[in-house]
């Protein structure tokens, strides 16, 4: 593996994990944006702030998704769905009150992304 390939690997983890999170963070305080009927607007903004550093972040991550040939729409869309949930799951602290089971699902989950990724990307 040559010097290019492992930063555009690099690259992709950053600006994919860039994106999870910030979409996580999105997701987060959608959840709270509405109490009792009535908006909170403090946390529209900060919703509409995390899905636009995720959506950035995604759209640099596939500029190196597609350098490194993972050209399939689905298999750019399941990387980031991976590490959007982990973002969601660790920035709530739920992930590691998750059964053992779940924690399972999820590491399998991850594996047949990969493998995924691997045969078709």
């Amino acid at each position: 593996m040559n010097l290019h390939t492992i930063a555009t690997i690099t690259l992709i983890i950053i600006f994919t994990l860039i994106s999870g999170i910030g979409d996580a963070q999105g997701f987060i305080h959608t959840s709270s944006t509405w109490n009792h009927g009535k908006i909170i607007w403090i946390e529209c903004v900060k919703a509409l702030i995390g899905f636009g550093v995720g959506a950035g972040g995604y759209i640099v991550a596939v500029n190196y998704m597609k350098q490194a040939g993972i050209l399939i729409p689905e298999l750019q869309t399941m990387i980031w769905f991976v590490i959007t949930i982990l973002g969601v799951a660790l920035a709530s602290g739920e992930l590691l009150r998750w059964q053992r089971t779940d924690q399972i699902i999820a590491v399998i989950s991850i594996l047949c992304i990969s493998w995924l990724v691997i045969r078709h990307g």
